[in-house]
């Protein structure tokens, strides 16, 4: 049966206490790497927004967005497929840094196959206030992704 002080979580495994001590570590590294892993799938999403107007066919050919919509295109650079994406979308008046969009964030369940990209036309958030005769700028942003598991 061996020495019971030598035993670790399971009573049919015998760890010496310096092996276990060696599987922890081992189980905290994979932890941290798969994390790290994740973590640069998520940076491999990439959103892109642009004002029907601005977008035209230009960028999605066969896409045309009507008025008071804006063209948000998704790409999944990374490994895996994506399964939804919640994102906001900001306005913002030429050369200023506050944002004037409300209600302005969005989930979207698309499929991205890796290396894929979607395009779709999303009714643009009212603003909270005039631009006043400036420009909009509208940038897009990622809240939460999903990977198919």
């Amino acid at each position: 049966m061996g020495d019971p002080r030598r035993r670790a979580v399971c009573p049919s495994l015998v760890l010496a206490p310096e092996h276990a001590d060696r599987l922890g570590r081992l189980a905290g590294i994979a932890f941290w790497g798969y994390g790290v892993y994740d973590e640069r799938q998520r940076e491999l999403v990439a959103i892109t927004v642009e004002p029907a107007a601005e977008a035209a066919s230009r960028t999605s050919p066969g896409i045309a967005c009507g008025e008071g919509e804006l063209l948000v295109s998704i790409t999944n650079g990374s490994g895996k497929t994506v399964t939804g994406v919640r994102f906001n979308v900001g306005a913002y008046r030429e050369g200023r840094s506050t944002n004037i969009a409300k209600g302005n964030w969005f989930d979207d369940d698309h499929i991205i196959n890796p290396r894929g990209t979607v395009s779709a036309c999303w009714k643009a958030p009212g603003l909270t206030r005039d631009p006043e005769g400036d420009r909009v700028v509208w940038k897009a942003s990622i809240i939460k992704l999903e990977f198919a598991e």
